[in-house]
């Protein structure tokens, strides 16, 4: 007699979106969700991850800051599959508001490494819309955020606002979903 076993093998491809999504859209408040396997390698140079990125600009804040490594670094080492949701709140918000409702859903901010893997993987995303991690925050006199941003015409960047900004209702946002995939 022989027995089959389970593949563990985990792929790629775009998860289906749980049946939990409408309420967690509702608790959000948030008017589109999006879900999207994403491979973090965290020992990466951070350099590194921003050339692979090909940026057409930089700002100088978030230069200084990526010269400097002053991230708040992530706690994780090698390399990891996550499942990261996009979400779309549809109104002005600032960071802390959004990090609140993130957290009370039981997702994770995403950090300086998770959203530049990120840029790397899903390039044409940033080119619809601004891409913030709300992790991905510099330790400096004026706190910042990094996040990406860009359009069709004239590419990608790789930007930087004060901390207490508000976003814009077109902003996503990352967050990570602890599940497995």
């Amino acid at each position: 007699m022989f027995s089959i076993k389970k593949s563990t093998h985990k792929t790629l491809a775009p998860r289906k979106q749980p049946p939990r999504d409408r309420e967690l859209m509702d608790r959000l408040g948030a008017i589109e969700l999006g879900y999207h396997p994403l491979v973090v390698d965290y020992n990466a140079d951070i350099n590194k991850l921003v050339l692979a990125g090909g940026y057409r600009h930089i700002s100088n804040q978030a230069k200084h800051l990526i010269a400097k490594n002053l991230f708040l670094r992530s706690i994780k080492h090698g390399q990891e599959t996550l499942s990261v949701v996009r979400i779309q709140f549809g109104r002005e918000m600032s960071l802390h508001s959004a990090g609140d409702l993130i957290y009370a859903t039981g997702l994770r901010l995403t950090w300086i490494m998770e959203l530049l893997h990120w840029g790397i993987t899903y390039p044409k995303q940033q080119q619809k819309f601004p891409i913030v991690a709300p992790g991905a925050i510099a330790r400096t006199g004026e706190s910042c955020l990094v996040f990406l941003d860009g359009d069709s015409i004239s590419g990608r960047d790789l930007a930087s606002v004060p901390l207490g900004s508000a976003l814009t209702a077109n902003t996503r946002f990352l967050a990570i979903d602890p599940s497995p995939l």
